[in-house]
């Protein structure tokens, strides 16, 4: 009986023991959260700084966003092409998108700067954690993007068709969601915590800090540089062999360099913009956290983002569409030395279908460097959104030696052309024309 006894006191009392060993070992898991309150100084004259940034990002966004999307909803409205059909545009697009999911995270920090507190608990930790943990990882990646169908463009002369690109867009999304919910699904409510100056993934989670966010910034950062720069020196190579190309040709490969120039401005932008972050987070992951000022600073830097990429965007868009429209065109042209073998490019704003064979005489056009030095860019540009500007048609000219029929007089036989068109201007018999490229 004393036996039994002492057995039943020996395990009960092992079992207390590893009750209490279990509780002790999770008290440090539910204590790693520490809520911030009051703010200190710093942090809220830093966090001030954060918002105006974030503020500015996200109104520069929105208008550029709304822009952009009435003229993809609305393009007939216009008459002219679908906009959506320009992959540098769309990729721009959902940039943008990403940067508006940075701006809005940040912004949230008002939400401190009025309570005075940092709370783990608050929903406004979980949403602006979310926020920050999509955004960044996709503007890396739609930057990354961005490069990938430069360096397809230019060095091997292809492109997506507009299905795929719209599959390959919906799959970066999904894989930006899906590093958002790995973290969130590992670790629950405690995944997004107070980190510094905002909310973002616990530090104890290092290995989802770094393959859900630092490994993809970094190899979005050095793998649009490594683009980037391969394209620069392919086409310098390309420039410097274009003089014994044909003019065309070197119009072309011009072009193309002024489109990969624009384009370099992105990925460098967000090189510059996300470096003080990502060097200030990876300094805290080896020991030595930088200071709330610094924090607060490099989040204003990376919260303007979008305000930086809506610039570049103003300012090259005009460019971008210009030189992106007429090299499409020289490309299907054949402008150079192979423009003059069996075929004749034309351009025309008639949009009427033509049936059978007419005959027609097109305008002259002649090929000078300052072919639209006499209009605005502003007036160009509206057309070829619009696509009213040009039209490029492949005409085959088919020469047909006919007598004539004349009652009274023998005149030898007579050239006429007889063009395969599919707009059909005004009959101009017995006027065969030639085209040159504008």
């Amino acid at each position: 009986m004393a036996l039994g006894v002492s057995l039943l006191r020996h395990t009960l009392k092992q079992q207390y023991q590893h009750a209490a060993r279990q509780a002790s070992s999770l008290e440090p898991q539910a204590q790693t959260t520490l809520d911030i309150s009051p703010l200190p100084a710093d942090l809220r004259h830093g966090t001030i700084m954060v918002v105006v940034a974030s503020a500015v990002a996200a109104a520069a966004v929105l208008g550029l966003l709304g822009f952009l999307t009435y003229r993809l909803l609305f393009w007939r409205k216009h008459d002219g092409a679908y906009l959506g059909h320009n992959q540098f545009v769309v990729l721009i697009y959902n940039l943008l998108l990403a940067d508006l999911h940075v701006a809005l995270g940040f912004i949230m920090s008002i939400h401190w700067m009025v309570y005075d507190s940092l709370h783990a608990n608050s929903p406004v930790c979980a949403i602006q954690g979310w926020l920050l943990q999509i955004g960044d990882p996709s503007s890396g990646l739609f930057v990354l993007a961005i490069a990938i169908h430069t360096f397809a463009t230019v060095v091997i002369g292809r492109k997506l068709s507009y299905r795929l690109t719209v599959s390959c867009i919906i799959a970066l999304w999904g894989f930006c969601l899906l590093l958002v919910l790995i973290p969130t699904i590992r670790h629950g409510k405690r995944t997004f915590v107070p980190s510094g100056a905002w909310c973002w993934i616990d530090q104890e989670f290092e290995a989802e800090r770094f393959w859900a966010h630092y490994f993809w910034i970094f190899i979005s950062e050095f793998g649009s540089l490594i683009l980037y720069a391969f394209l620069f020196f392919y086409l310098r190579r390309k420039m410097q062999a274009s003089a014994a190309l044909a003019r065309g040709q070197r119009e072309y490969l011009g072009r193309l360099r002024r489109v990969t120039g624009y384009m370099v401005l992105y990925p460098l932008a967000y090189l510059l913009l996300s470096l003080p972050i990502a060097a200030g987070r990876m300094a805290s992951a080896s020991g030595r956290p930088p200071s709330l000022t610094y924090l607060c600073a490099a989040a204003a830097i990376i919260a303007s983002s979008g305000t930086v990429d809506v610039i570049m965007y103003t300012l090259t868009r005009k460019a971008l569409l210009l030189d992106s429209e007429l090299s499409r065109s020289s490309e299907k042209g054949g402008s150079g030395s192979h423009g003059r073998r069996s075929h004749n490019v034309s351009a025309t704003t008639d949009r009427r279908r033509a049936k059978g064979y007419e005959l027609r005489k097109m305008p002259k056009f002649t090929t000078n460097d300052n072919t639209f030095s006499d209009r605005s860019t502003d007036d160009i540009i509206d057309e070829i959104e619009k696509g009213g500007f040009c039209r490029v048609y492949q005409e085959t000219t088919i020469e047909i030696t006919h007598e004539p029929a004349m009652s009274d007089l023998g005149s030898p036989s007579s050239v006429d052309s007889i063009e395969q068109v599919v707009n059909a201007p005004p009959q101009q018999p017995r006027q065969p024309w030639t085209s040159r490229w504008k």
